[in-house]
């Protein structure tokens, strides 16, 4: 699979390695002002990929991730505004300073407002309530850590599917964009649960 992972965060930069490792064709968009910086964050973090302008990285991608502040992630959206039938992960949390809240939620989320940028291509919530500690290990003895994502597009759904797994994850999609509103404050609970657990904490599935 060919991904496009937009932005070189802790997030971006633990997923990319990953998938990587599972032999996905990873490439990271930057804009041309900080390409350099990019490639050097890159090295220093023992990351053998491919760094481009935004718009390149992400024309010929299957994937495209959207790993940046969500103060960015409507303008980047607006940059593949064009593309066709595209899945498009956006991992963003609108919360307010320190965590107290959330900018959007309950008559939208982050993803749906992104998915408005993208009307040709599909938007799948994920790998937003978890640190980049959890994603780089979410083994916790005998369990895997459970992630939950949603999307209204069952080809993307199954590819991000994918992806949950290939990252170590037990993967839970719900088929319906609007769930966002659901996961987007979830990621709250979790932070708030760092102060109790510390930042090696992480949702369980039970099944009987």
């Amino acid at each position: 699979m060919k991904i496009a992972i937009i932005g070189a965060g802790e997030v971006g930069l633990t997923l990319g390695k990953k998938w990587l490792a599972k032999k996905h064709d990873v490439v990271f968009g930057s804009r041309p002002a900080s390409l350099t910086k990019h490639r050097e964050r890159l090295t220093s973090s023992g990351v053998e990929a491919k760094v481009d302008v935004i718009e390149a990285a992400a024309r010929d991608a299957d994937v495209i991730v959207l790993a940046v502040p969500h103060e960015q992630t409507l303008e980047v959206a607006d940059s593949l505004r064009d593309l066709k039938n595209k899945t498009i992960v956006d991992v963003s949390n609108w919360a307010l300073p320190g965590w107290s809240g959330l900018k959007l939620g309950f008559t939208t989320s982050g993803a749906e407002e992104v998915q408005k940028h993208v009307p040709q291509s599909h938007v799948v919530k994920a790998f937003n309530h978890y640190g980049a500690g959890v994603m780089a290990d979410p083994q916790f003895g005998d369990r895997k850590a459970v992630l939950y994502f949603c999307g209204s597009n069952a080809e993307a759904l199954n590819k991000v599917s994918q992806l949950v797994e290939e990252a170590g994850f037990e993967g839970v999609g719900v088929n319906d964009l609007k769930f966002a509103r659901a996961l987007e404050p979830l990621a709250q609970i979790w932070v708030a649960g760092i102060k109790r657990f510390g930042p090696q904490h992480a949702l369980a599935l039970l099944r009987r």
